[in-house]
């Protein structure tokens, strides 16, 4: 029961772990089978005298040990078979044959190519053929990753992700997460290294680390990385790390002191832009005297130069979007003057015909600086800066720039939910909320009025006061003779009115 429990610890799909101990239950079936045989056929033997008795056990195992072979051979080959009798699909074949996974290329494939990148449910790179070619690849209905994928949904910058639709709530709840947002989250840079690299962009990339502190992850250990070759390994730390910008630094005799920013989408890379220190005038933090850059400052980024705007030298304005983004910090709505502290300007000076002859493109001049305010007498204090580091001058290399389906794909905002808003409807300075009523015309013939139990009639006034409506009008008339006594005496008349 050992290897089955193993089997069941294995990362592999269910189909898999189902076949794998099918095998193993099969095999130990077929060794307990011939243990209980040898056992018997052991009794019988020491209830006789004929030796030849003997040897059977013998030859009961030495027919049992092929046996268990060739079930542990066969059961793998008969998936075809399987897969008609239960009428289900298995795992994805593997296409290239005789080339192992690591291999298989992780970037987009050529824009001629007849196949795209898919991700498959084992986590392995696989190659999807196109529509026309699946039957090719897929002879027998056994794999379930090979899918009918319509022309105009393939190409080398899609990548499609095997598997299902999500069938519980917690996927449901990941993948919402990864839907963009109205108000994106703040942006986390990941610093990798390579397992080459120099001292002096070491603490560079510290200094960097510290301007982008809290959101800022720092690897120490080296990566053998080559992200204009290869960014599957880039895709797989900005994925666990939940990171969408990388810095990698690297060193060699060909691009010496090199820096490579990476901005992803949907974590795979969007662009690449490289950047190779000066080694003369690069400073660091602790060389500048004077206080330092604190946490939780607003950094305001200053662009000088006529080149960040220039749509031809497209380099440039790569390096303005990549530079902006990575520095700007989180948005908050209101900022408090004390946190406008920390500016970051980059200067590209203009090309000279001496650059232009020599094929050199004017550097990239990085400056941090403080500012300080001092009293000026008046309200408006007097403002001056302080430069506090690091002092950093970049030669531009090479870049790639997004394509333009994936760069419209990556600029799109979600839907808004605006809630409706509410007429007629206002609060005061108070907070009191104050409600405004329109009324039409109001006909006070139907107004109904409240009645009270105390102006309502019994039945016998009802009946006296009937008989009475003939014309005649009730008068009060005092009888002069009665008025010199004490009593007096009124008497009711009716009178009929003309």
């Amino acid at each position: 029961m050992k290897p089955i429990v193993l089997v069941r610890r294995l990362k592999t799909t269910r189909q898999q772990k189902c076949v794998l101990t099918a095998i193993f239950a099969c095999t130990g079936f077929v060794c307990i089978i011939a243990i209980i045989r040898l056992e018997v056929l052991a009794r019988a033997t020491r209830q006789t005298d004929d030796p030849t008795w003997a040897l059977v056990p013998v030859a009961i195992w030495s027919a049992a040990e092929p046996a268990m072979g060739v079930i542990a051979a066969c059961l793998p080959s008969l998936r075809p078979l399987f897969a008609v009798a239960l009428n289900r699909n298995h795992i994805e074949p593997n296409l290239s044959v005789g080339t192992s996974r690591s291999r298989i290329p992780a970037v987009p494939m050529e824009p001629g190519d007849n196949s795209v990148q898919t991700l498959s449910i084992l986590r392995s790179t696989r190659l999807v053929p196109r529509k026309e070619k699946v039957a090719e690849f897929n002879k027998y209905p056994v794999f379930s990753n090979v899918k009918q994928i319509p022309g105009q949904h393939t190409g080398h910058n899609n990548f499609i992700q095997g598997g299902s639709k999500p069938k519980n709530a917690r996927s449901k709840r990941e993948l919402a997460k990864r839907e963009p947002l109205q108000t994106e989250n703040t942006k986390t840079a990941l610093f990798l290294r390579c397992t080459k690299t120099s001292s002096l962009l070491t603490s560079l990339t510290t200094d960097l680390y510290t301007l982008k502190v809290p959101n800022a992850i720092r690897f120490t250990k080296g990566n053998s990385i080559h992200p204009f070759e290869d960014a599957s390994s880039l895709e797989f730390f900005s994925q666990k790390n939940d990171a969408s910008l990388l810095l990698f630094s690297s060193h060699s005799k060909k691009r010496p002191h090199t820096l490579t920013w990476i901005r992803c989408f949907g974590n795979k890379v969007l662009d690449l832009l490289e950047l190779h220190v000066v080694e003369d005038t690069a400073r660091r933090i602790a060389q500048f005297k004077g206080e330092k850059t604190r946490l939780g400052l607003k950094p305001m980024i200053s662009f000088s130069g006529t080149a960040w705007d220039d749509s031809s030298r497209t380099e440039y304005v790569l390096a303005k979007s990549m530079l902006a983004d990575f520095f700007k910090g989180p948005e908050v709505g209101e900022v408090d003057v004390e946190g406008l502290q920390l500016l970051i300007s980059f200067f590209v000076g203009e090309e000279s015909e001496r650059d232009n002859s020599s094929g050199t493109k004017p550097q990239i001049q990085m400056r941090v600086w403080r500012l300080v305010t001092k009293r000026s007498g008046t309200k408006i204090p007097k403002v001056e800066v302080e430069e506090i580091g690091p002092r950093i001058d970049f030669r531009v290399g090479r870049s790639r720039t997004a394509d333009g389906g994936v760069m419209k794909e990556a600029l799109k905002r979600a839907k808004k939910n605006e809630a409706k808003p509410k007429k007629n409807v206002e609060t005061d300075l108070m907070g009191d909320k104050m409600g405004r009523i329109h009324l039409g015309r109001q006909d006070l013939n139907e107004l109904q009025t409240r009645k009270m139990k105390g102006l309502k009639r019994g039945r016998d006034e009802a009946t006296d006061v009937g008989h009475l409506d003939d014309g005649m009008e009730d008068v009060v008339s005092v009888d002069d003779e009665d008025t010199e006594g004490d009593e007096g005496g009124v008497d009711f008349k009716r009178v009929k009115v003309a």
